[in-house]
C-alpha cells in the first residue's frame, strides 16, 4: 500500500509530469540490490533496507533491520537531501510516508485515510477479534488476498494507480479483481466458533539497530518496491 501512496504524494507535491516504474525487491543472500534497477530520473525504495547508492534519491522505511551494516547506518546519518526517512515506532510504512508526506511537503493525506488505517491494521495485525483477521470479509482484507493470489505479473502493477485515488470497495468492482476473488472466498472455511487471541502479534525482528535521528525502517515482502521515477516533459 505504501507505494501507491508515495506516488499520489510525489505526483501531488513534488512533480506532476512523471511516469512510475514498479520492481520488485526480495531479501536474499549476497547483493540485495541491483544498480541496472535503478535507472530513472529520480529512484525511490520504500518499505525495503536501505541503500547508499547514489542514484536512490527516496527511501521510507520503518523496519528495525533497516541497515545491513553499520555503515549504512552512517551514511543516512550523514545525508541531507531530506528525502530519506526513517521510523521504527510505526506499524506500517504507509502511515509513515503519509505523516512524513503531510509535515514536511504539505500532502493532504485524507483521501487516502482508508488506506492508510488498513495498512497498520495488517502491517501491524490490529484487527478487532480472530475472527476478523480470518474470515477476510472487509474490502483491504480481500483486495490483500487477490494481491497475493494472483499469478498475472501486471495485476499489481493495474492495481496500484487504483488504490492511491479509488475507494477499496470500488476496487473490488474492477473486472480484473473480481474474476479471481470468488474461488478465493470459497476456499475460506470460517468454524461457526471462534477462539483465539484478538491481536496476534507477529514475530520481533531477526535483530535490530537503534533508532536514528531523522529518519529511518525495513521489511521482508517480496512486494516491496523499487520505482524508478521518470520525466514526461
Amino acid at each position: 500500500m505504501c507505494r501507491r501512496l508515495f506516488c499520489r504524494f510525489y505526483r501531488e507535491r513534488i512533480r506532476s509530469d512523471v511516469d512510475f516504474v514498479y520492481s520488485g525487491l526480495l531479501h536474499r543472500a549476497g547483493a540485495l540490490f541491483d544498480e541496472k534497477q535503478f535507472d530513472g530520473d529520480e529512484n525511490a525504495i520504500v518499505d525495503f533496507k536501505y541503500s547508499s547508492s547514489p542514484k536512490i534519491t527516496w527511501w521510507f522505511d520503518h523496519h528495525e533491520s533497516a541497515f545491513l551494516s553499520p555503515a549504512d547506518a552512517a551514511h543516512f546519518e550523514q545525508d541531507q537531501s531530506n528525502q530519506k526517512f526513517y521510523d521504527p515506532a510505526f506499524k506500517s510504512c504507509t502511515s509513515f510516508i503519509a505523516m512524513i508526506a503531510k509535515e514536511r511537503f504539505g500532502f493532504d493525506p485524507s483521501p487516502v485515510a482508508e488506506l492508510v488505517r488498513w495498512a497498520d491494521i495488517v502491517d501491524g495485525a490490529m484487527y478487532d477479534d480472530a475472527k476478523s483477521a480470518v474470515e477476510m470479509q472487509a474490502p483491504a482484507m480481500k483486495l490483500t488476498m487477490a494481491i497475493e493470489a494472483s499469478t498475472d505479473r501486471n495485476f499489481v502493477k493495474t492495481m496500484i494507480p487504483l488504490l492511491a485515488y479509488h475507494p477499496l470497495a470500488k476496487i473490488l468492482e474492477e473486472p480484473f479483481v473480481a474474476a479471481i476473488l470468488p474461488p478465493l472466498l470459497d476456499a475460506i472455511a470460517v468454524p461457526s466458533t471462534f477462539c483465539g487471541s484478538a491481536r496476534p502479534r507477529r514475530t520481533a525482528p531477526s535483530f535490530s539497530t537503534s533508532p536514528i535521528s531523522n529518519s529511518k525502517a525495513t521489511t521482508s515482502s517480496s512486494r516491496t518496491i523499487c520505482i524508478p521515477i521518470r520525466s514526461t516533459a
